[in-house]
């Protein structure tokens, strides 16, 4: 589970459909995936991919109250991420090597 707190603003073409920033705070599930390649020593290539199902349907200002009624009444908000990132490892630390049953006295 996590919170997320955003702003929207809906802006249209119709003069009646505009709405001014709402902040708000909701509850989502999320959902991921992502890997890390070492490219050499120091250098790490990632890739990853997110999804979030929110417990709202007004992230998009869009809801099934909207006299238009431009909103899915059947289905909530989610939104997808996803993102390529380089880093740089300055040290490293190894993991201990573990302790077998014969070296204990």
């Amino acid at each position: 589970m996590a919170g997320v707190l955003y702003n929207s603003k809906l802006i249209s073409a119709k003069d009646d459909l505009n709405k001014e920033y709402v902040t708000s705070l909701t509850v989502a599930v999320p959902f991921g995936v992502g890997l890390k390649y070492a490219l050499s020593k120091h250098w790490n290539l990632g890739l990853e991919f997110g999804a979030r199902k929110l417990f709202t349907d007004k992230i998009d200002q869009l809801s099934e109250e909207e006299p238009l009624h431009l909103a899915n009444p059947n289905d909530k908000d989610w939104y997808f991420y996803n993102g390529v990132s380089i880093s740089y490892t300055f040290y490293r630390i190894n993991c201990p090597l573990p302790i077998r049953r014969s070296q204990v006295c």
